[in-house]
């Protein structure tokens, strides 16, 4: 049932519809909610726990402790790089998300994100640098400003820009990567 929900999707509309039957139009969490669980991420999960060795749970069991007390002492320590991993991916996945702003959020512009902005500001330089190519009464000087910002100079400064908060959060997120190598390393 779950791998069906990643082949069939509902489409934009009737998204919409349940997003907004929900309230979660105009709102900070129609960024937080909808991607909170998705099939994807739970498979990577299910197999990632299928891989941690059965002996460590029977091992806890017979010391006496029970399944919270095994999923919190053993479990979830264990699954840390997964969970990384799985954070990492919502993130760059949210972090590029504009489309989501520009639909669900257009009327407020406190929920503005930085993609959002960013794609406005791309497509105003892009008119911009239109209206002055097709206007020929424009002097020297202009025409030289005019050449030196275009707008694929402007889009590259834009993916510059949008890119360096995710450059910055891997570094932090990589520990737990090297850790999750390291555990399936050691053996004995």
């Amino acid at each position: 049932m779950l791998i069906i929900t990643m082949y069939v999707g509902g489409g934009l509309i009737s998204t919409y519809l349940i997003y907004k039957s929900y309230g979660l139009t105009n709102s900070f969490w129609v960024y937080v909610l909808p991607s909170m669980v998705s099939a994807y991420n739970v498979i990577l999960i299910k197999t990632y726990i299928e891989q941690i060795p059965a002996s460590l749970e029977e091992s806890a069991t017979i010391d006496g402790a029970g399944y919270f007390r095994i999923y919190s002492s053993i479990i979830f320590p264990l699954s840390l790089p997964i969970i990384a991993t799985i954070s990492v991916f919502a993130a760059v996945g949210q972090w590029n998300s504009w489309f989501d702003n520009h639909i669900y959020n257009a009327g407020k512009e406190s929920l503005t994100t930085l993609q959002y902005l960013l794609y406005n500001f791309l497509n105003e330089s892009e008119r911009l640098a239109q209206i002055l190519r097709e206007s020929g009464n424009i002097s020297d000087a202009q025409m030289a400003a005019s050449r030196q910002l275009t707008p694929k100079g402007v889009r590259m400064t834009v993916t510059l820009i949008v890119t360096i908060p995710i450059f910055l959060v891997y570094p932090y997120m990589q520990r737990f990567f090297i850790k999750g190598i390291m555990i399936g390393a050691v053996k004995g």
